[in-house]
Formats: structure tokens, sequence, C-alpha cells
């Protein structure tokens, strides 16, 4: 007959269904050491395993190396240093300091013109389809960076059908003028 402390559900010896805070504590204590050892661990094992034979450039290789960057950027956490803002040389309070300085000057979030945008389109009526379409399409012709009159503007706004009309339009009169000018010369001759 299966007793308490014989049962599989039964919790492990020396530990309560409701642990205190104390105990919380010192688990977490233990998993970051337990984390900080592996790591400095592995900042030694890691490239023996690489120098061993056979050396060949492949997956094992770089995945090695992402391990050893990884586990050295877990051994510098405590000293408030990122290895990544160590390479590119500066420290990590100078990148946070950076970034704040770059969300004052934008005054907030990088949205918000954005959003507000939307939000004018939305009062006129119009659907997120034609927000997204309209979206696509100033993105495609490229507009911010062009420098158009306000005539090609408005003409750039026309439907395709009516600008192929235009185009057409304009290409018959160009072709009228050349054949005007042609036959003024051959009448001059």
């Amino acid at each position: 007959m299966a007793t308490r402390e014989t049962s599989s559900t039964a919790s492990p010896a020396g530990h309560s269904k409701n642990p205190t805070v104390s105990e919380l504590q010192q688990r977490q204590n233990d998993y970051l050491t337990l984390r900080r050892n592996v790591a400095l661990g592995m900042l030694v094992v890691a490239p023996a395993l690489i120098a061993l034979p056979p050396r060949k450039l492949d997956l094992f290789t770089f995945g090695l190396g992402f391990t050893w960057v990884f586990c050295l950027n877990e051994v510098m956490k405590p000293s408030g240093t990122d290895i990544f803002h160590a390479l590119a040389g500066r420290p990590q309070k100078a990148a946070d300091a950076t970034a704040a300085e770059e969300e004052n000057k934008l005054g907030g979030w990088k949205g918000t013109p954005v959003f507000e945008q939307f939000r004018q389109k939305e009062e006129e009526g119009k659907g997120i389809g034609e927000m997204i379409t309209e979206s696509v399409w100033e993105v495609w012709q490229q507009r911010d960076k062009r420098n158009l009159t306000p005539e090609q503007e408005e003409e750039e706004d026309l439907p395709l059908a009516e600008r192929f009309k235009k185009y057409e339009a304009e290409k018959k009169k160009k072709e009228q003028m050349k054949r005007d000018a042609i036959g003024s010369v051959t009448e001059r001759k």
C-alpha cells in the first residue's frame, strides 16, 4: 500500500507546497550562480572545442562562437555592460543616453505623425483598405524623394486611363508638329 511518502504525487523531500519568500530568493540566487558558472565554463570550453580537430568552419563552429559571445555577455551583465555595446566602442549608459536624447528630439514615439495622418483620413471617411493603398502608392511613386511641380503632381493623381489618353494626345500633337516642320522645310526647297 502506498503511503504519503512513497506516493508519486507527494512533494519532493524538503520542499513545501508554498515556498516562503526567503526560499524563493535562495532558489533565484542559486539559479543565477549556476547560470554564471556555466557561462564561465563555456567561455573556456567553446574555444577549446573549436580548436580541436577537425578544424573546419561549419555550422557547429558558428554555433560555438555564438555560444561564446552569449556567455561572455552573460558574464558581463552584472557589471552593467552589454557585450554588443562594448564591441561597438560605447558603454551601455552612453547608448541609453543617446537613445533618450534622440527620443526627446523626435518628441516621443516615432509613429505619432503617421498615426495622426491615418486618424485624419479615417475622419474623412476613408477605409483602411484605401489608406493602405494610398500609402503603398506614395512609396511606389517615391513622392518624398522627387521634386515635382504642382502640375506634375496633379497629373500623377489622375487615373491611369486618363493619363494614358493625355499621353497619347501629346504624342499625336508632337508627331503633327514634326510633320508640319518637315513640310515647311520641304516647301522652302
